[in-house]
């Protein structure tokens, strides 16, 4: 009871003042912009595809192709950054969010290039396929080596059930995104070497070509409903609330690095 007191006591010198330049708010501030980012590019991507499909007299979409690489090309940079961010601040938990945001972005770069590389009629070109091919292979051991990099990685804490509850959270939030991400990729490269035309690329099994959802705002979104809490500081200067934080067998962890940082009321 004393030592839950004194932990109070040290969490306490925040007090209730909101930590608006820690570096956690940056990287969700990211998020957010990301998104934004990811919406207007994928909509303008789709809204090319339509007029290239119904031959539209004198439509040029080469300007709003442009763009929307501008768009996804910034979408993947920002999620690199927010990762820099995450990891420089030993932010565990968030970095690897970020790190499927970043393979997110990157796929669906890669998708618009290829669609667009189809309309203009580049991708017939056979060196041209093949290094599209060779991209979806790179990215998909990519993915397999980080998911296996991943799962041993999880710390075997001598807590019962920490490792567990790290577990369950690296499958919802990293394995099954990447998972995704990782089959999109094969569908990606089948449809490259069966020459495919543009217009079914997004058809492909049901959609999965385009593969974009917003996991990582509904994460923040869940977080975002504890900010009006009381706000700490575990020792390695990472702010949080209790309501963000896991319970195991009475201990509680810091949600952004997994430290323990005190014991449940």
């Amino acid at each position: 009871r004393l030592q839950q007191l004194a932990t109070k006591a040290v969490h306490a010198r925040i007090g209730h003042l909101y930590p608006r330049a820690s570096d956690r708010f940056s990287v969700e501030a990211f998020w957010i912009t990301i998104e934004i980012l990811m919406v207007l590019g994928l909509g303008i991507s789709k809204a090319c595809e339509q007029i290239w499909q119904r031959n539209i007299p004198r439509a040029n979409t080469t300007p709003l192709d442009h763009f929307t690489d501008f768009l996804l090309l910034r979408a993947s940079k920002d999620a690199e950054t927010a990762y820099r961010l995450a990891n420089e601040s030993k932010s565990l938990d968030k970095a690897l969010i970020c790190r499927v945001l970043v393979l997110q972005t990157q796929y669906e770069h890669a998708l618009h290039k290829c669609r667009v590389a189809i309309r203009n009629g580049s991708l017939l070109n056979r060196e041209t396929r093949n290094e599209y091919s060779d991209l979806c292979t790179r990215s998909v051991e990519q993915i397999r080596d980080l998911q296996a990099s991943v799962s041993q990685a999880i710390p075997r804490e001598s807590v019962p059930g920490e490792s567990d509850m790290k577990a369950e959270w690296v499958g919802v939030y990293f394995v099954h995104p990447t998972q995704i991400i990782l089959e999109a990729w094969n569908d990606l490269g089948r449809a490259i070497q069966n020459d495919l035309p543009a217009w079914r690329l997004e058809r492909v099994d049901g959609g999965q070509l385009v593969i974009w959802h917003p996991l990582i705002q509904e994460a923040a979104a869940e977080n975002r409903e504890s900010h009006t809490e009381h706000f700490y500081q575990c020792p390695r200067g990472h702010p949080y609330t209790r309501g963000e934080c896991a319970s195991v067998l009475g201990r509680i962890w810091c949600p952004e690095c997994g430290i323990t940082v005190g014991y449940s009321d």
